[in-house]
């Protein structure tokens, strides 16, 4: 009885996966994979927590969960123990958004040096997304000015559509922008990655 009920579960998922992404991963994958996923392994308990990329990995290596998508950005490269593998999932491009009747309004493109002197909603000290504001912006011979620390996008989206700061978000999961809100467009874009 019991080598057919194994034999039965023969190359079947079964057993718990816990997975870890970042917010914008979370809402712009996760709700597309997830049930395709659990109808494919109806005997696998599928989790998911919403984490910052630098904790996520590390949980992953602390045995904690099993799979993290987490994003990469050229200049505040993400570190992978040696011990675990990495995939490229692709790429999630970031615009900084404006109010519509900011100076920066008008230009498609944008870069470091245009935004000095600017008052910054982003991502609170310590997440991947600060970590990129503040040393891209270090790069333009500037420190930022992080006025407005929120951890969630609609929030610092409805701060944007009312003329406060301005911002950075990627696309991914960011959904449709508010009316008064312009999208434009930055020179780099981060890098998807799941470290399992």
């Amino acid at each position: 009885m019991l080598f057919r009920s194994l034999e039965e579960q023969r190359g079947q998922a079964i057993g718990s996966l816990a997975i870890a992404a970042f917010p914008t991963a979370a809402r712009g994958l996760l709700p597309t994979v997830l049930p395709r996923l659990m109808d494919d392994n109806p005997a696998l308990d599928v989790t998911v927590a919403e984490s910052d990329p630098f904790e996520a990995v590390a949980a992953v290596a602390r045995g904690e969960i099993q799979i993290a998508i987490v994003h990469d950005w050229h200049n505040t490269p993400l570190a992978i123990p040696d011990e675990l593998s990495r995939v490229k999932l692709g790429s999630d491009p970031a615009d900084v958004l404006v109010p519509a009747t900011h100076r920066l309004a008008g230009k498609e493109f944008v870069r470091a040096e245009d935004l000095v002197g600017e008052r910054w909603i982003c991502q609170p000290a310590g997440s991947i997304c600060h970590e990129w504001l503040i040393r891209t912006m270090r790069k333009a011979g500037v420190q930022p000015d992080v006025a407005y620390s929120i951890a969630e996008y609609q929030t610092q989206l409805a701060m944007l559509a009312r003329g406060i700061g301005i911002g950075l978000l990627p696309r991914l999961g960011r959904g449709p922008l508010p009316d008064g809100v312009l999208a434009r467009s930055e020179e780099h874009t981060s890098e998807l990655q799941s470290p399992i």
